[in-house]
């Protein structure tokens, strides 16, 4: 079933005296604009990427009488979606139609309108129709590239540099990958990268390694040598660190999901200053990791199971979870994870924040003890509530997001696949991509 328009706000200038306009106006004022309103066709509804239908501005004067031949400038502050025209004109009723489309993901779109000293902030958040989800495109010939390797294994995560570089982990190393889909792989000297799962840059260009299959968190530095920073916390050996992130203040968030845990460390020396544990059979082990830019941390979990090997998880529980934390820096410490989304799939994955402040997440789901579908849902930005963006049903598995740079498109996607025999085919690994039209949150700056 098609959602709903949800109208968020319908602002004007406190200096506007919104007059009664009585119904029916005959008499049309040559006044300034001090009200800007806006109407939709009753129980009009509007897909994400679709016209919003029927949008009628209205301008009044302070008086409340309808302002004709009046400009009204139109420009959209949010959401990624487009007008056909930036100016329109009211009529002798003081009205003007819009042609606005909406943004291709399900997160706010702020349209601003502005008449003199006016003016109306419109925001909407347009649904994702049933059979009108947008697909992802191919990207790069990774899996060609690896298989004349004679690299076996899957890829995993990406991370685009200062440089706008695209990196991509992949078992022995690291792959560059250009614009253009070329694909070389990087000279890397100093310690061993046994089998990259998350990776992540520094405002500088240095880019953290959660090295799952070596059990280290690992930094490459602009040089291509490696350096081992965490091989183990106070309770012994990492099992199988999975994602990594770089605050602002440049120390490194890693998770460990087969411990149950997401660290804080020092980018120079490693050393492990916060950790947060999980309850593994009822919360998850953590995956994914985002840094919001109010300083709160998200973080994916995932059922343990199968990856892991625990036997207290049941092997097809919907446990994967949606998490936020902070860090304290004054106690020195995590803030107790809280639930945002509970019980959403069997695994949860990578997540990426847009400049908006909205979370884009993925959830696989199962049935019965099969691969149902692997979803990118969103978390618009102020949202409390996960909504669906779209999803892979073809056998295929997403493993991690983020937004391009320079010559890859910021306001693309780019998203990893997963080659996980035998849920997966082998030729499943690799890159795709689709169009947001938002651009992605940026690096911190150096």
């Amino acid at each position: 079933m098609r959602a709903h328009l949800a109208l968020a706000s319908l602002l004007a200038l406190p200096l506007a005296a919104c007059g009664d306009d009585g119904g029916a106006t005959t008499t049309t004022s040559d006044g300034p604009v001090a009200t800007v309103t806006a109407s939709l066709a009753s129980g009009g509804d509007a897909a994400a990427g679709s016209e919003v239908p029927a949008l009628v501005l209205t301008a009044t004067d302070a008086g409340g009488a309808p302002v004709g031949g009046a400009a009204l400038t139109l420009t959209v502050a949010a959401g990624g979606g487009r007008v056909a025209s930036a100016t329109v004109t009211t009529d002798d009723r003081g009205e003007a139609g819009v042609s606005w489309v909406l943004g291709a993901a399900p997160i706010p779109n702020t349209l601003h309108v502005a008449a003199g000293e006016a003016a109306l902030d419109l925001t909407l958040v347009g649904a994702i129709a049933d059979g009108a989800e947008p697909t992802p495109e191919d990207f790069a010939d990774v899996h060609g590239y690896l298989t004349t390797a004679l690299v076996e294994g899957s890829t995993e995560d990406l991370s685009f540099g200062p440089g706008g570089e695209l990196v991509l982990g992949v078992p022995g190393g690291l792959l560059e990958v250009g614009a253009d889909g070329a694909i070389s792989r990087p000279t890397l000297t100093g310690d061993a990268l046994v089998g990259p799962l998350g990776v992540a840059h520094d405002a500088a260009g240095r880019l953290f390694v959660a090295d799952g299959a070596g059990n280290a968190l690992r930094r490459v530095g602009l040089d291509g040598a490696v350096t081992t920073l965490v091989t183990e916390d106070a309770d012994g050996a990492l099992e199988a660190p999975n994602h990594v992130a770089v605050g602002p203040d440049g120390d490194v968030f890693f998770s460990d999901p087969c411990k149950g845990r997401v660290y804080r460390a020092d980018q120079e020396t490693g050393a492990i200053s916060g950790v947060i544990t999980m309850d593994l059979p009822t919360q998850g082990g953590p995956n994914g990791i985002a840094l919001a830019d109010d300083g709160a941390i998200y973080f994916t979990t995932e059922n343990t199971a199968l990856l892991c090997g625990d036997s207290d998880v049941p092997l097809t529980a919907p446990i994967a979870s949606l998490f936020r934390t902070r860090w304290d820096a004054g106690a020195g410490a995590f803030d107790a994870p809280v639930a945002v989304a509970s019980g959403v799939g069997l695994f949860g994955d990578g997540l990426a924040f847009d400049a908006e402040g909205n979370l884009y997440v993925i959830f696989d789901t199962v049935e019965e003890i099969a691969l149902d579908e692997s979803i990118v849902f969103v978390l618009p930005r102020g949202g409390s509530a996960l909504r669906r963006f779209f999803a892979l049903d073809d056998g295929r598995v997403l493993a991690n997001a983020n937004f391009g740079a320079g010559a890859y498109g910021e306001t693309t996607l780019y998203l990893t696949l997963l080659s996980v025999p035998p849920f997966t085919a082998d030729a499943s690994r690799g890159l795709v991509r689709i169009p947001v039209g938002v651009a992605g949150k940026p690096l911190p700056a150096e």
